[in-house]
């Protein structure tokens, strides 16, 4: 041994680590769960930041997606009432004679016509043609009365006419039977399509009930 350069011994033997006690064990198990508690205590809290602003976000695109289709359903609609606007060029008509009576009593047609009437009417209806095509009309029983239980105003489903009666027009000569006249019917925009002067015959009394005033322009306002 003399001779030998001196080692620890500690460079000599290997000492193993000595097997963990029990209360080790529990000490490092209790170190674990307490850490995974805190992890989990943060993840919570995190969430519990992050929830809100996750949902917040989620309202705000369905408000903005509910705007966005209000915005197109209301440009659509705006669209669709502009087009309406837009009205068809005025289809002036021409009336026909109408040869066949439905028991009207009053009449109207041009001065010096040997042809039937163009206009016929009386206290619930009146008719014309137009095309070969007879247009029927419902009497207005809130307009003025023209004749006894006639009246002034017609309304049909596509036109709409009215009758003026100038009962003491000098022409007349105090005739019984007829009256000088004007007739204007309207489209359903309230344009005039046709516009006629004439003689109004009716059968039966003597006079109109009563007289337009001279400020009626000879228009129907359809309502």
């Amino acid at each position: 041994m003399r001779g030998e350069p001196y080692r620890p011994l500690s460079r000599v033997f290997t000492f193993a680590d000595p097997e963990p006690t029990l209360q080790g064990r529990v000490n490092s198990g209790m170190v674990a769960t307490h850490r995974f508690s805190r992890t989990l205590t943060c993840l919570l809290k995190a969430a519990t930041a992050v929830l809100p602003l996750a949902l917040a976000i989620g309202c705000s695109d369905k408000e903005s997606k509910a705007r966005r289709n209000a915005a197109e359903d209301a440009r659509a609609i705006a669209a669709v009432e502009a087009a309406q606007k837009v009205l068809p060029p005025v289809d002036f008509v021409t009336l026909q004679p109408i040869a066949e009576s439905n028991g009207e009593p009053c009449t109207f047609n041009f001065p010096a016509s040997a042809k039937p009437p163009v206009f016929r009417f009386g206290p619930d209806a009146g008719q014309v043609m137009i095309d070969g095509n007879v247009k029927g009309f419902a009497a207005d029983h809130g307009s003025i009365e023209v004749y006894p239980g006639v009246r002034q105003e017609y309304d049909g489903k596509e036109f709409s006419l009215q009758v003026q009666i100038d009962a003491d027009d000098p022409a007349n000569r105090g005739n019984a039977h007829y009256w000088p006249a004007k007739i204007t019917m309207s489209d359903r925009y309230e344009r005039p399509v046709f516009h006629g002067v004439g003689l109004v015959t009716c059968s039966g009394a003597a006079k109109p009930a009563a007289l337009l005033s001279s400020s009626v322009d000879g228009q129907k306002r359809p309502r």
